[in-house]
């Protein structure tokens, strides 16, 4: 009797450890939809003077967790305060000395949203960069 209970213990205590190592996977692992926006984009920001400043931002799966990296002519740095919410990325881009908060939202094949910073907004898009072929 006693060697039942201990086995029929051990059964559940490995259940229950088992499930709970399946739900810490799943809650770090990027939902199906935000996987749509991995990859790099072509982006472009717009000023109220209608200058458009072009930049790129990658989006990688870094071990399960979202992250951003943007780059310039200055080169490469991870995005501040990154974030992947119902479908809307927002983060903080380093620009000039000061931090800009950039919102988007997927919009079809393109990325889509605003900046703000500086005592200014205006519109962001952008479009997935072309991959490059090497033979």
């Amino acid at each position: 009797m006693k060697t039942t209970l201990y086995r029929l213990l051990g059964a559940v205590s490995l259940f229950v450890m088992f499930s709970a190592i399946s739900l810490a996977a799943q809650a770090s692992a990027p939902a199906a939809g935000d996987k749509a926006f991995i990859g790099k984009w072509a982006m472009t920001s717009e000023t109220p003077e209608g200058d458009k400043i072009p930049w790129s931002l990658i989006i990688k799966d870094d071990q399960g967790k979202i992250a951003g990296f943007l780059t310039t002519d200055g080169g490469e740095l991870e995005a501040k305060e990154f974030s992947l919410t119902d479908g809307k990325l927002h983060f903080k881009a380093p620009y000039q000395g000061e931090d800009y908060d950039i919102d988007l939202k997927l919009d079809g094949e393109k990325l889509t949203g605003t900046w703000s910073g500086g005592g200014s907004s205006g519109k962001t898009t952008g479009e997935r960069a072309a991959a490059v072929v090497t033979r």
